[in-house]
């Protein structure tokens, strides 16, 4: 749809084609650039949590992660950041394919639809003791 609206404004030949040619141009290069950003997150489970790289070297966050939409080969998840991993409440929407992740599909989705650990409280004292 963007490429025929892109030709017409071409064709066209006059100011308002241009303008719509130009605002095609710019939306399909932003729509790379937003797809290319996404494509450089890490996601980790150590077993416990999950974390959450953001790119450019940030620090990674722990957090939860949920599946919101699970449609067999493509999953819209959502991480929530702990709190003291952030300073400010973070929640971001996370779409997966398989396609390019076949190595690692099957785990991913057994460690998303596994049972969390318990949180395990301290120890209680021996009272023999």
């Amino acid at each position: 749809m963007l490429a025929a609206t892109a030709c017409w404004a071409w064709q066209r030949g006059d100011a308002a084609g241009w303008l719509v040619w130009l605002g095609a141009a710019a939306l399909a290069a932003h729509c790379v650039w937003r797809a290319r950003r996404r494509s450089l997150l890490t996601l980790r489970w150590d077993g416990e949590r999950w974390w959450l790289a953001l790119p450019a070297g940030s620090a990674e966050m722990a957090g939860d992660l949920t599946v919101a939409m699970d449609l067999g080969a493509w999953l819209l998840l959502q991480f929530r950041a702990e709190p003291d991993t952030v300073a400010r409440p973070h929640r971001r929407w996370l779409p997966l394919q398989r396609a390019g992740l076949q190595a690692h599909w099957h785990a991913l989705r057994c460690a998303l639809y596994s049972p969390r650990p318990q949180a395990t409280s301290p120890a209680a004292p021996d009272p023999s003791a």
